[in-house]
């Protein structure tokens, strides 16, 4: 498994500070995953992706094909 650096939105920074938790994948595109965890949805971004405030933007770009 990777590890990559990331800066969420204060709109998601409640979700993604706490304890981890299982979500649903319910899209993958080039730049975003987006994930479902119960009623919230959350984007992990590459960094050049387009920023959400939904989102946590990852610290590699999407040349490096990390979804």
């Amino acid at each position: 498994m990777r590890t990559l650096a990331g800066a969420a939105s204060t709109a998601v920074g409640d979700l993604v500070a706490g304890p981890a938790a299982p979500g649903r994948v319910v899209g993958v595109h080039p730049t975003c995953v987006y994930v479902v965890r119960g009623a919230d949805l959350v984007a992990l971004e590459t960094a050049d992706a387009l920023g959400l405030p939904c989102a946590v933007r990852v610290a590699v770009d999407q040349r490096d094909e990390p979804f």
